[in-house]
């Protein structure tokens, strides 16, 4: 059915001209401009928040590295600076990420609670600089009485930037460890980075005459130190190196496993790497022989032996035969390297019965200071001071003991038994989270498996020293768990 129309368009073209003419010389026409947006906008804000991120992931890494250099970052001078430059990049971050995408949220929300109970204690540590006045210390004189909390409003102040740094610096983990390309990246880069300050240890002890990185060796001569100031805080960084490095290359290696027998005698890329990865783990492990730390030997040992297991059932199943396989290459890999590098360790593990008698004095001096002030603390960072007051015999009055060689006692006395928990709080629900990622996941688990074994060797470590009260040691421990944990929460736009 079609329809005839009578009206002859030609004739009424002009017409409809005139008329628009005409009212448009009348009255004008008025047209609102339309901004077009093209298709691609989206796809463009992803890219600029990935390339925002991605830098962001290189200066973290770079404060990874070379947070060791200046003594381990162990001094107050460097605290603030490290606040200052954490500060900033925070700051600039938050400002730049709100230009580019206004409506992406913060990827730490997935992660409320650890930051909220690890920043209760800067929290508790404020609380300690306010004028409430304090409960008499010891048989101290009136006078000599703190009107704080705190023995030291300078060094609770100092301590609380320092922490309040690691929070910024954690913060600011989690939210670029979001893809699992960027996750990698910088997995491999820390562990290069380690390498090359194992490296450097074992050449200063070996080859430039036994020097520290700043000159002259006045301490701890004859093992390695790399740019710390003692072996043991050394051993901490270098184990953890051992972690992550052994995550990375088993993780690396893996992808080979499901290739043709003929395929994987070729050395391909793939392969190459993971050799060049084992090589590398054997110059931090040397490297840590080198630094005849016992203790920092035995946990790096363990956190090795956890990622090597985890990653194992992970890839090929069979946890138990795994398990006894992991004992037996304990035991030889220690054997081998006490052989070969560990005549200095050997020869101290001779006196480990001297030192626990020391150790145990000690802790029972400590534990005294604890249960005089089990709730509010001696204020933080004060552990040198607080001693001092308590220090006594047996323990030797011709050495100063500025750490509690205990992380989870100085905790406590200074800052109280319940604030001083809120550390080992935060890091407990954060391995039940890791745990749960390693035993869901069927990829992207390896840096999770690293995660679980810095805490195993962190949490050790502490029981005997005080390696993760160094900045340095702390910046990478941060950076490990926060990778582990930012691939627990990730989306295709999440970039």
């Amino acid at each position: 059915m079609s329809v005839k129309s009578d009206v002859n368009f030609e004739v009424l073209q002009p017409v409809l001209r005139s008329e628009v003419g005409s009212e448009q010389g009348a009255e004008g026409l008025s047209f609102d401009e339309i901004e077009l947006q093209p298709d691609d906008a989206p796809l463009s804000r992803q890219r600029a928040t990935r390339k925002l991120n991605d830098r962001l992931g290189g200066i973290l890494v770079a404060i990874v590295l070379l947070a060791p250099i200046p003594l381990g970052s162990n001094r107050p001078i460097f605290w603030m600076g490290w606040a200052v430059v954490l500060g900033l990049l925070t700051a600039g971050y938050l400002i730049a990420m709100r230009r580019i995408q206004p409506t992406r949220p913060l990827q730490a929300r997935h992660f409320k609670l650890i930051l909220a109970v690890g920043l209760a204690l800067p929290a508790a540590a404020l609380i300690q600089l306010l004028p409430l006045g304090s409960p008499p210390i010891g048989d101290l004189p009136a006078e000599m009485q703190p009107q704080r909390l705190t023995l030291s409003t300078m060094a609770t102040f100092t301590g609380i930037l320092r922490l309040l740094s690691y929070g910024l610096f954690f913060f600011l983990m989690l939210e670029i460890a979001t893809h699992p390309g960027r996750i990698n990246a910088m997995a491999r880069a820390i562990f290069i980075g380690i390498i090359v300050h194992a490296t450097w240890g074992l050449a200063a002890l070996t080859l430039l005459g036994d020097i520290a990185f700043w000159g002259k060796k006045e301490a701890y001569l004859g093992v390695a130190t790399g740019t710390f100031i003692n072996r043991n805080s050394y051993a901490t960084f270098l184990g953890m190196g051992l972690v992550i490095g052994i995550a990375v290359v088993m993780n690396q290696a893996r992808h080979g496993v499901a290739r043709p027998r003929r395929r994987m005698m070729r050395l391909d890329e793939n392969s190459l790497a993971a050799l060049a990865g084992w090589l590398g783990i054997a110059v931090i492990a040397t490297a840590l022989m080198a630094t005849q730390s016992r203790m920092g030997i035995a946990a790096s040992l363990a956190g090795c032996m956890v990622v090597y297991y985890a990653m194992s059932v992970k890839i090929h199943g069979a946890p138990w035969a795994t398990f006894i396989r992991v004992m037996l290459l304990a035991v030889i890999l220690t054997a081998i390297l006490l052989a070969a590098f560990g005549q200095g360790a050997i020869e101290r593990s001779l006196l480990v019965s001297e030192a626990i008698d020391t150790r145990a004095d000690l802790y029972a001096q400590v534990a005294g200071m604890i249960a005089e002030r089990p709730f509010f603390g001696y204020g933080l960072d004060t552990f040198p001071i607080a001693y001092e007051i308590f220090h006594d015999a047996p323990v030797s009055s011709g050495l100063i003991w500025p750490h509690a060689h205990n992380t989870y006692l100085a905790l406590w006395v200074e800052m109280g038994v319940v604030a001083g928990s809120l550390p080992m709080l935060a890091l407990l629900i954060a391995t039940m989270r890791l745990v749960r990622s390693v035993r869901r996941r069927a990829s992207a688990f390896a840096m999770p498996v690293a995660a679980l074994g810095i805490l195993a060797l962190g949490s050790l470590h502490s029981l005997v020293d005080f390696s993760l009260e160094i900045q340095a040691n702390v910046f990478l421990f941060l950076a490990i768990l926060a990778l582990g944990l930012g691939q627990l929460r990730r989306k295709a736009d999440e970039r």
